[in-house]
């Protein structure tokens, strides 16, 4: 293998590494690309894993937002209620009562 056949430079590859690498350029090449896909390969997969787990946060977050909204609209419509009475309360307070 390349190892044996050159004693030029050995890029800082481990003596293993040098002694399975062919000699021929081209096949070189062809285990650098499988290398390169492989490597891509495993970080594409980790991207989408990662993806996939922020996309379940957000929709997680999407249901406290939509929640806390549904609460804010109750509340809302409870405050009206209660201004309403209040309004009613204060005039019944200032009109006088024809009962009487």
């Amino acid at each position: 293998m390349l190892a044996k056949e050159s004693a030029g430079p050995n890029f800082d590859l481990p003596e293993d590494v040098l002694e399975i690498l062919p000699s021929d350029p081209f096949e070189q090449l062809d285990v650098a690309r499988k290398i390169t896909s492989i490597a891509l390969s495993t970080r594409v997969s980790a991207l989408e894993s990662e993806a996939s787990i922020l996309r379940r946060k957000l929709t997680e977050k999407d249901d406290i937002i939509a929640d806390l909204h549904s609460q804010i609209d109750s509340l809302d419509a409870y405050r009206s209620d209660i201004s309403d009475q209040l309004a009613r309360a204060e005039q019944e307070k200032v009109a006088p009562n024809p009962k009487q």
